[in-house]
């Protein structure tokens, strides 16, 4: 999915924009085709790790709550005395509270959230369309690209706390288990 590049230009800038009204006689300069495609690569780089952030995080809700489901399910856990080990209270509430943690820190990193993918192909005809050369266009797809580096990375790094601290939660749920089911 391509979204649009906060901060386009108006047509006042378009007008008075180096490069507008121009023809492309040269090809752009390498510096800004190498800056352009660097900064693309790495956005496919980040919408790739955010995609694997997401996909793991998924798969901590579902074994949150098989750990939940398999400890009541299999009987390793229980109400009636005379079947075993009966858990008690506290620790069933301190799985119902991690559980819930999981879930929101898990959700958290899940979410649908504000990322830049790329530039928007119809900002790039509307510029084209106002005047810009191809060069001016390039170097601010590339400027705003690298804004949007930056937007990802902040929420990259956010989204991976998130994630830690839900693999935290998890290793603390099926340590709560073992407790749970230890003869007493």
């Amino acid at each position: 999915m391509l979204v649009s590049v906060a901060g386009a230009p108006t047509a006042a800038a378009f007008a008075s924009a180096p490069g507008a009204g121009e023809t492309d006689p040269a090809p752009a300069p390498a510096a800004i085709t190498l800056a352009y495609e660097a900064a693309s690569d790495h956005l496919k780089t980040q919408n790739g790790t955010m995609g694997n952030l997401r996909t793991r995080a998924a798969g901590l809700i579902v074994l949150a709550a098989l750990v939940t489901s398999f400890s009541t399910g299999l009987g390793l856990i229980n109400t009636d005395s005379n079947k075993g080990n009966v858990i008690p209270v506290w620790e069933v509430a301190v799985l119902v509270v991690v559980f819930v943690l999981i879930g929101l820190f898990s959700m958290a990193v899940v979410w649908p959230s504000p990322f830049i993918f790329g530039p928007n192909p119809t900002e790039i005809l509307r510029w084209h369309n106002f005047g810009l050369n191809e060069d001016a266009i390039r170097k601010y797809v590339t400027e705003k690209m690298i804004e949007g580096i930056g937007q990802n990375e902040r929420l990259i790094r956010l989204r991976a706390v998130y994630f830690q601290i839900a693999i935290v939660l998890t290793i603390f749920e099926v340590a709560v288990v073992v407790v749970a089911v230890l003869p007493k």
